[in-house]
């Protein structure tokens, strides 16, 4: 029951500060794209969450981030109003891609020197960008795809060295442990019990 009003509430105040800054990323949506066993449903991280883990890991102006599965675009939402100017996003559905574009234009006019991308595909094929620097997964997908994309992540670290940032929220345990298998990337920190911060380790 306690978890229950907690979730409200959370809710709640997640409605509120999307109203205030004129985008609309909350409510859970389950779309005919997803099946919960490979693609989960649209369930967005909260604002509280957000701001707890980019306070101690901060986006800078120059960063380039990007959110694998990124919904409505909450993610990238908090991005741009901490100054970040390169966002990219892929989600699977064409639905959440456009509300997230609707989102994503209304700092766009506030900031014109914010660049975002958004791509409406399955993520297991996503290339990542040589520039990216942080990358954001919440609630991640079934491993198998998980490992796919993640495949796909060390390819363009190895062909373009340099500094990254993994910031892997509502976790399970499998995917965990993928990434602590893989020597090139080192947990630096595990925020409450699903929020894991990993970074790329340079030879």
């Amino acid at each position: 029951m306690r978890k229950q009003i907690l979730y409200s509430l959370k809710n709640v105040c997640d409605r509120i500060i999307d109203k205030v800054l004129h985008v609309e990323t909350a409510k859970c949506i389950k779309l005919t794209e997803h099946d919960n066993l490979m693609n989960y449903m649209y369930e967005p991280i909260t604002y509280g969450q957000l701001r707890s883990i980019l306070k101690k890991y901060p986006i800078s102006k120059e960063d380039y981030v990007v959110d694998v599965g990124c919904g409505k675009g909450r993610v990238l939402v908090v991005a741009a109003m901490c100054g970040c100017e390169n966002l990219f996003g892929v989600d699977i559905s064409k639905c959440l891609i456009e509300t997230a574009e609707n989102n994503l234009k209304q700092f766009q006019k506030r900031n014109h020197s914010i660049r975002y991308e958004l791509i409406c595909m399955d993520a297991k094929y996503y290339m990542f960008s040589p520039q990216i620097s942080k990358v954001f997964f919440y609630n991640p997908f079934q491993l198998k795809i998980f490992i796919r994309i993640f495949k796909s992540l060390l390819k363009s670290l190895e062909e373009n060295p340099r500094g990254l940032t993994v910031f892997l929220c509502g976790a399970k345990d499998s995917t965990v442990k993928y990434i602590q298998s893989l020597n090139s990337f080192v947990l630096i920190s595990q925020e409450k019990k699903d929020i894991y911060i990993f970074t790329y380790k340079m030879y």
